[in-house]
């Protein structure tokens, strides 16, 4: 777009002082013919190749770039004709422009061939060290020699054994120590990858060690409490899930629940408040009947777990993904299920939050940087949702039956074909803006329910 707008200019606005008003698409071909050869061998250097594609496919790939390349010639020979330059020009002088470019290209393939059986081998030949020698002095002697003829004649004159030699080394010399650049950078990326991971498989081979001798010498399992304990696995608990990244947030959290420590009722179960599961993977995940009441699970990815019959009461739920999961007779009273905002994470926190928030008043940002709380087909039959946050979430499809929407704010929530009846709607404390059930808006929703509810008191 910004090169469009600076050839418009270039030849409308500033044409007085650019020089673009007379010239044609031949003139820019013989300007960038040497660069588009260069450019197009360091993509293929750089470019990882694909062991997948088949002869059919480089054939079928080959065919519609020659055919691609007749209709452009041909477009420029009759219909663009006077903006090309084509007409009246003949083999010759399309060879005069390309041979350099392609001689460059050639001696530049040539050079990355062996370099790359060379780097097979596991050593630098000799033959690779001269030309690379021969690129480099080529080079700067291509380069100086250019600019003396230029200064002496105002004109570029380059013998083709010069250009070809000198350009195609200094072509395949550059992209190759481009390609040995992002090699090496993808080899530390992959060692700092593997490195981070064996530091978090030790760290949590630590944390499980400890949480076992607790479990066994620390009496947590047992009937009766022992605060201590509890208060020490806690804080384990929540440290590790600092230091975790989203992967092996599950295994701790695996871990405790096969230990009966966040288990529901029980006497020893650990409170993991405001513990960091933040963008967890927490997929298909089975956590039946727990405590994780208060614990911090913003855009945690929750799709098809089995969460029946747990607490989430007073969760941070913001942007989370839980389509298709079980949430039936799950508590979530007072949880936040409003919309994550990945540039503002303070945004709508519970403690800022009025007991009334209109979405539909909110400057809301970009909807790329904006997670909203995904419901879709999700049981939610006799979940607790009193006073539950759940602004402009995704219900769509989610089953409702029996849950307990006293206090709930629905306010821009989409409940598109969800199951729920109107006795259940008629307890949430706002449902501005949502999408009903049928699909209607919820105050054209509103407007039919009072003109069926007159329709029927005049008929009595």
């Amino acid at each position: 777009m910004i090169a469009a707008v600076l050839l418009w200019a270039g030849y409308t606005i500033l044409a007085p002082y650019t020089g673009f008003r007379y010239r044609e698409l031949w003139d820019w071909l013989a300007l960038f013919g040497l660069f588009l050869p260069t450019l197009i061998v360091l993509l293929m250097r750089i470019r990882a190749p694909s062991r997948t594609r088949t002869l059919r496919y480089r054939v079928l790939r080959a065919t519609l770039v020659i055919m691609l390349t007749a209709v452009l010639l041909w477009a420029g020979y009759t219909i663009f004709a006077p903006y090309t330059g084509f007409r009246g020009r003949d083999l010759w002088d399309w060879l005069n422009l390309t041979y350099g470019g392609l001689a460059i290209a050639l001696v530049a393939w040539l050079f990355a061939q062996l370099v790359a059986r060379d780097q097979d081998e596991g050593q630098v030949s000799p033959m690779v060290m001269a030309v690379a020698a021969v690129g480099v002095i080529g080079g700067l002697f291509l380069i100086s020699y250019s600019l003396g003829l230029a200064l002496r004649k105002g004109s570029l004159d380059i013998p083709p054994a010069l250009l070809a030699a000198g350009g195609g080394a200094l072509t395949a010399f550059l992209s190759n120590y481009v390609l040995q650049q992002l090699q090496a950078r993808a080899q530390k990326e992959r060692e700092e990858a593997l490195e981070r991971r064996r530091t978090q498989e030790a760290a949590l081979d630590a944390y499980a060690e400890k949480i076992s001798d607790l479990v066994t010498d620390g009496g947590l399992q047992e009937k009766s409490s022992n605060l201590a304990a509890c208060q020490v696995a806690q804080a384990l608990t929540a440290a590790i899930l600092l230091r975790l990244d989203s992967e092996h947030k599950r295994r701790v959290l695996k871990l405790v629940h096969e230990m009966n420590l966040i288990t529901k009722g029980k006497q020893n179960t650990l409170k993991l408040e405001n513990a960091a599961l933040y963008r967890a993977n927490l997929r298909e995940i089975s956590l039946r009947r727990v405590d994780l009441s208060s614990v911090d699970l913003r855009a945690a990815n929750l799709i098809g777990a089995d969460l029946s019959d747990s607490d989430f009461s007073d969760a941070d739920l913001r942007g989370a993904d839980l389509r298709r999961a079980d949430l039936s007779g799950v508590c979530l009273r007072r949880a936040n299920l409003l919309p994550h905002d990945e540039g503002n994470p303070e945004r709508w926190r519970r403690h800022f939050l009025e007991k009334r928030l209109d979405l539909s008043e909110e400057n809301l940002p970009p909807p790329e940087q904006l997670t909203v709380t995904d419901l879709r087909e999700s049981l939610l039959r006799k979940a607790q949702l009193c006073d539950a946050w759940l602004g402009g979430a995704d219900i769509r499809d989610a089953d409702l039956s029996g849950a307990d929407l006293n206090g709930a704010d629905l306010s821009g929530a989409d409940l598109n074909r969800a199951i729920v009846t109107e006795e259940q709607l008629n307890e949430c404390l706002s449902l501005k803006g949502a999408t009903m059930p049928d699909g209607q808006e919820y105050e054209d929703w509103l407007k039919d329910e009072e003109s069926s509810r007159k329709g029927a008191e005049e008929n009595e």
